[in-house]
């Protein structure tokens, strides 16, 4: 693939990355409970996931009432702790295996041919490094890392992307790398 320079490519805005973030999240967030459940890394593994979803459709109504329970109060505090940790917001059979794999997911992905994990390749973003280069294994483990701290104190390494020319996050800048946007699909690709 011909590397293009960063000029004639458009950057991805903060909510094009968000979707992907979550198209990709999920994906990892199931790897997570089946390896879990697989081989047995949490006694609970077997009903984490009905529960989970119960008391989400629970704390949902509770919300949409307008109702605030001192529990739901706990549990929101418990997942954003878990999410600045590095782990999930929604409860995981084991944040470390969350963590492995997620990093395994977003390094290779990014590192691959693609050059974007199946979220971003969905939502139409790629990455690159600021001249148009495609990530390197190295690079894109360091991008990866560099993530983290965007994450700390709520995300607000992202905050960035509204005040820069580019749309960088602060791992962007740090890194050196560029979020654009790229066709969802084309025939080069069938």
């Amino acid at each position: 693939m011909q590397d293009l320079p960063t000029t004639s490519l458009k950057s991805a805005g903060f909510w094009k990355r968000f979707n992907a973030y979550g198209v990709d999240a999920t994906i990892v967030l199931i790897f997570t409970w089946l390896i879990g459940w697989l081989v047995g890394l949490d006694a609970h593994a077997q009903q984490l996931g009905a529960d989970d979803i119960r008391a989400l459709n629970q704390a949902i109504a509770a919300l949409q009432g307008g109702q605030v329970d001192p529990s739901l109060q706990t549990n929101a505090q418990d997942a954003l702790l878990r999410s600045l940790l590095g782990g999930s917001l929604i409860p995981v059979v084991n944040d470390h295996l969350f963590m492995l794999l997620s990093a395994f997911y977003n390094i290779s992905f990014v590192a691959g041919e693609w050059q974007a994990t199946p979220g971003k390749r969905w939502c139409g973003i790629k990455i690159i490094m600021a001249d148009g280069s495609p990530l390197s294994w190295t690079q894109s483990a360091y991008r990866h890392a560099m993530s983290g701290v965007s994450m700390l104190l709520g995300g607000i390494g992202y905050v960035t992307i509204f005040f820069t020319k580019e749309k960088l996050a602060l791992h962007d800048i740090i890194c050196k790398t560029r979020v654009v946007r790229v066709p969802k699909f084309t025939d080069t690709e069938a």
